[in-house]
């Protein structure tokens, strides 16, 4: 039997994000990371994860820790196989409900930077497939420019990878591949069956040598991805409940 894809995910919370890959039955959920104890505790109830409030180490494996991302030593994991990395980093900084553009700081802030962890386990894991979850006003916080250069590192992160470190702290060496930005865009969950108008910011990365080797197939590849996370073809996207 084939084995399923691994999914290491970040910023986890109960694991909302991850409980769709569960669902398809294609992946297992090897490792979360939250900072709030009820929400990992509830993770550990959803996906049978090893609940852990020290280092992981891979014979806690699957587990969820309880914990900073920043004390993270993520690159533990490195010897392990890792297909799928998923994050959510808080959204506060990012969100249109704090109000007028000046009191959104995003990535001008230490809480808005979180995302650059996010980055770091990209680095250190280099997965065949990320998977980033925000608000819809990630796209306009400081006037559309936190967008760019998120944007810009998931593209270009052996570029962008001295100027990561200067905020995570880290000295590796590592030379990491970047990633084709196969879909970057709202998503309405009711289109998808959801029974609430739920919109969120979607940004899914395929890393450049695997795009690279079916360069032919990824312009049909991420139409089928748009069209899937637009509900094309399905009742429930004309007749959302």
């Amino acid at each position: 039997m084939k084995p399923k894809n691994t999914l290491i995910s970040l910023f986890c919370g109960a694991g909302g994000l991850d409980w769709g890959f569960k669902l398809s039955g294609k992946f297992d959920i090897i490792f979360g990371n939250d900072i709030s104890e009820p929400a990992t505790y509830t993770h550990s109830i959803n996906f049978g994860t090893k609940h852990v409030t020290h280092q992981p180490e891979a014979s806690d494996l699957p587990a969820v820790f309880l914990g900073d991302v920043s004390k993270l030593e993520i690159d533990r994991f490195e010897g392990l196989r890792r297909d799928v990395v998923t994050g959510g980093p808080p959204c506060q900084d990012f969100s249109i409900v704090r109000g007028p553009t000046k009191e959104r700081a995003g990535i001008e802030v230490s809480r808005g930077r979180l995302y650059s962890y996010f980055v770091r386990a990209l680095i250190h894991l280099q997965p065949r497939v990320f998977v980033f979850e925000n608000v819809p006003g990630l796209k306009s916080a400081n006037r559309g420019e936190a967008y760019k250069v998120i944007l810009e590192d998931f593209s270009a992160l052996n570029i962008r990878w001295s100027e990561i470190k200067k905020l995570v702290g880290n000295n590796s060496r590592i030379t990491p591949q970047d990633y084709e930005i196969i879909y970057s865009d709202l998503v309405d969950a009711s289109k998808l069956g959801v029974p609430q108008a739920r919109k969120r910011l979607i940004i899914i990365g395929l890393r450049k040598d695997l795009s690279q080797s079916i360069q032919w197939k990824v312009d049909v590849l991420k139409e089928k991805v748009r069209n899937a996370l637009n509900g094309k073809g399905r009742l429930v996207s004309k007749y959302p409940l």
